[in-house]
C-alpha cells in the first residue's frame, strides 16, 4: 500500500520529506500579514493521475490592496513591506504542493485570483489562474476555490482551499483519463524576480526563522463539517454529506467500505487531505500507515509490541523507525489518552 501525504502547518519554509509535506507558519516574531490568511494547497497530476514529484507551482498575486509587485502596475510605494506578493513549491514524492499566503483583493475590474505556474523536468506544463467560487461563479469549475474558515494555533482565523492540477505532459495532450486543467493567459505582471528563489510562505518576508510544531490542519473524517469537506477537490455536496452520515469511522479499511460504492475513484484523492483519529492499541495496519513515515513493514512491528500504556509509549516506540519531527507530527493522529 502507498504511503499517504499529510499537511501540517508548522513554520516558514515548505518542508517535504518522504511521504509528507508541511507548510510554515509564521515566527513567534513576525507581524500579522495585512489581510485573510490563505492555507492552499494541492497536487500536481499527470492526465493518468499519476503524482509528480519535484514539479516547481509557482503563484502570484495581488495584496490586499489590490497592488502587484511589479513595476508595470505602480511604483512601489503603496506596497506592503510584510508581505511576499509570490513564492514557489516543489511538490514532494505524492505530488503535494502548499502555500501559506492571503486572498488576494480584486483587480478591478477582474475578481479575486491567484496566478499559477508549474514547470516541470525544466519546462513550463501549466499556466492558469484560481479563482473564488463566491465571486467568480462563471469561471471554469476547476479553477474555483471553495474556502472554509478555521482558525491558527493562536486563535487567528485563516481561510483553506484546495485544488490540485492536471498537467499535459505527452505531446498528444488530452488522451488520459483525466481532464487537463484549463489554461487561462498569464498576465502581464509576472514577477521580474526569480521566483524559484521564493519559498511557499508568502506571509512573511525576509529572513526565515527555525521549524517548529504548530497547528495540524488536516481534516478530522469523525469530525470535520460538509463545507469543508467540500475544500477537498473532486468532493461536491453530496459526497460531503454520504461522508458525514457514513460516521463514525475506526479505520480506513471501513471508510473505504462505506464510501467506495458511491464515490469510486474517489478515496485515494480523500486520504491525501482528511485522517482518521488513531487507536494506538486497535489500529490496523491501513489506519496506521496514515502517520508520516510508517510503511507496511513499520505498522506491522507496531502492532506487534502492543499493548501500549499510552500514547506517550507508542511514541517511544515509534522513535525507533522514524525521525523526531516525524514523531512529533504523528501525535496529532493520536486519540486522546
Amino acid at each position: 500500500m502507498t504511503r499517504r501525504i499529510r499537511i501540517f502547518v508548522v513554520a516558514v519554509v515548505v518542508l517535504a520529506t518522504a511521504g509528507f509535506a508541511v507548510v510554515l507558519a509564521q515566527g513567534p516574531d513576525s507581524a500579522p500579514p495585512i489581510g485573510d490568511v490563505l492555507l492552499l494547497h494541492g497536487r500536481v497530476l499527470d492526465e493518468n493521475g499519476a503524482p509528480l514529484a519535484g514539479a516547481a507551482v509557482e503563484i502570484w498575486q495581488t495584496d490586499a490592496n489590490g497592488l502587484y509587485k511589479h513595476p508595470n502596475d505602480n511604483d512601489g510605494s503603496a506596497l506592503l513591506d510584510d508581505f511576499q506578493y509570490f513564492g514557489t513549491s516543489v511538490t514532494n514524492t505524492d505530488g503535494l504542493y502548499s502555500f501559506r499566503t492571503i486572498r488576494p483583493a480584486p483587480y478591478a475590474p477582474r475578481p479575486s485570483h491567484i496566478h499559477v505556474k508549474v514547470r516541470y523536468e525544466g519546462r513550463t506544463v501549466l499556466i492558469t489562474q484560481f479563482y473564488f467560487a463566491d465571486e467568480a461563479p462563471g469561471v471554469p469549475a476547476d479553477l474555483l476555490l471553495r474556502t472554509v474558515e478555521g482558525f491558527d494555533q493562536d486563535g487567528a482565523p485563516v481561510l483553506r482551499a484546495g485544488g490540485d492540477l492536471v498537467v499535459v505532459l505527452g505531446a498528444g495532450g488530452g488522451s488520459g483519463s483525466l481532464v487537463p486543467t484549463s489554461a487561462q493567459a498569464e498576465g502581464p505582471y509576472y514577477p521580474v524576480v526569480d521566483v524559484g528563489n521564493y519559498d511557499s510562505d508568502l506571509t512573511v518576508t525576509g529572513m526565515q526563522g527555525a521549524v517548529e510544531l504548530s497547528a495540524f490542519t488536516l481534516l478530522n473524517l469523525n469530525t470535520a463539517t460538509a463545507d469543508e469537506f467540500q475544500t477537498i477537490p473532486g468532493v461536491d455536496e453530496q459526497l460531503a454529506q454520504v461522508i458525514v452520515a457514513a460516521r463514525p469511522y475506526t479505520s480506513f479499511e471501513q471508510f473505504y467500505s462505506e464510501i467506495d460504492a458511491v464515490a469510486p475513484g474517489q478515496l485515494a484523492a480523500i486520504s491525501f487531505y482528511a485522517y482518521i483519529p488513531v487507536d494506538a492499541n486497535t489500529a490496523d495496519a491501513a489506519t496506521l500507515m496514515q502517520l508520516p513515515g510508517v510503511d507496511e513493514q513499520v505498522a506491522t512491528d507496531m502492532i506487534a509490541a502492543r499493548p501500549y500504556d499510552s500514547n506517550a509509549a507508542f511514541l517511544t516506540a515509534l522513535g525507533q523507525y522514524l525521525s523526531p519531527t516525524e514523531v512529533a507530527f504523528a501525535g496529532f493522529y493520536l486519540l486522546a489518552d
